[in-house]
């Protein structure tokens, strides 16, 4: 493998990890990362993962605050944690990000009550 193929794959395998966890990208992209300053790989990973969920978790309560105030910050964030788990980005923009958010209405319209 050429370095230049190498390094798109261990950025495709990078983006997959904090994207869908548990896809198995996350041990891939592990065993290729150094521990650094006495931090594992895996763990600089995690704080990647945490990072981006929690900016994306801010891009979908700024597109939908209606929902967020209905249910409350607890039920949001359990919502668009199962919502990025079941819906990955697909894109490298946020805009998209909660594109399919209004067909999993059955699962948060039980939340609203």
């Amino acid at each position: 493998m050429t370095p230049t193929r190498d390094l798109a794959r261990v950025q495709l395998d990078f983006a997959r990890a904090l994207t869908a966890p548990g896809a198995g990208s996350a041990q891939d992209i592990d065993a290729r990362l150094r521990s650094d300053l006495g931090i594992p790989a895996a763990e600089r990973l995690r704080v990647y993962a945490n990072a981006y969920f929690a900016r994306v978790h801010d891009v979908l309560r700024e597109d939908y605050p209606a929902l967020h105030a209905a249910i409350g910050a607890d039920a949001f964030h359990d919502l668009a944690k199962l919502y990025l788990l079941a819906h990955p980005s697909r894109s490298f923009s946020l805009r998209f990000a909660g594109a399919r958010l209004p067909e999993r209405e059955s699962e948060w319209s039980e939340l609203v009550g």
